[in-house]
């Protein structure tokens, strides 16, 4: 697996947040009483989405463990926020985030047992 499918992954969770944290200022989307603290909840979310972004951006420049926990702690910030809204974002921003964490780094100066 190469290190573009966490990138993916925060890019679309990351996407999915900010979405997400629209929708809560919307009149349509009132599942959950937020009326008096509404925008405290968007200005959180959204902070919690553009780290999500910052994390997946820094995972492309090589800095996938900085980046992997920049994820995590952006779904989980955003899943403290705005609850019920974030659980999809937070499932890829998870996936990502725990990927960038693990995945082992290719060395190109490994040299092949031949």
């Amino acid at each position: 697996m190469n290190r573009r499918v966490p990138f993916y992954l925060g890019g679309i969770g990351s996407i999915l947040a900010i979405v997400c944290s629209i929708l809560v200022v919307t009149p349509f989307f009132q599942f959950l009483d937020f009326k008096s603290y509404k925008a405290a909840l968007f200005l959180t979310s959204f902070f919690f989405s553009l780290l999500g972004i910052i994390g997946t951006f820094l995972s492309y420049k090589e800095k996938q463990i900085i980046a992997g926990f920049m994820m995590i702690l952006s779904a989980l910030g955003g899943i403290i926020s705005i609850s019920i809204y974030y659980l999809l974002p937070a499932v890829f921003l998870i996936s990502g985030g725990f990927l960038n964490v693990v995945m082992k780094e290719n060395n190109a100066e490994a040299k092949p047992n031949t």
